[in-house]
């Protein structure tokens, strides 16, 4: 958990397609840590990342500051309730960004395409340079 209960940033799959192309993305994967603000990629964006870049799920493994978020069988179930027609992917940032017992205030997602979580109720962090 980061200091005062402070919220954390959620790369979605075109944040992390972005690593070494968006001064944005390169500003938040350096700033945040100094800040005691934690930075999460869900393993589905990590995967959808690796097919847009090739070799870009072996970059984010080297990035120390970037913390993995695994998918579970009940993350599933709940993602597809909140985002029933999304790619995987987005649905399962939508369902990690939501307020939860883990993250009471929710997580800021960081993308390249904000319009992915139009109508969810979600902070959104525009990298798009």
């Amino acid at each position: 958990m980061s200091p005062a209960g402070a919220r954390g940033y959620l790369l979605d799959t075109t944040a992390l397609a972005a690593l070494g192309t968006s001064r944005r993305m390169s500003t938040l994967i350096t700033a945040a840590p100094r800040l005691g603000l934690p930075l999460y990629a869900p393993v589905t964006c990590i995967d959808a990342a690796d097919r847009i870049r090739s070799g870009i799920a072996a970059h984010i493994g080297r990035i120390p500051a970037v913390e993995t978020l695994e998918l579970t069988y009940d993350q599933v179930l709940q993602l597809r309730e909140f985002a029933p027609t999304a790619a995987l992917d987005v649905a399962h940032v939508i369902s990690l960004a939501r307020p939860s017992a883990a993250w009471p205030k929710g997580l800021i997602v960081a993308t390249v395409l904000p319009r992915l979580y139009a109508g969810h109720d979600l902070a959104v962090y525009s990298i798009g340079d």
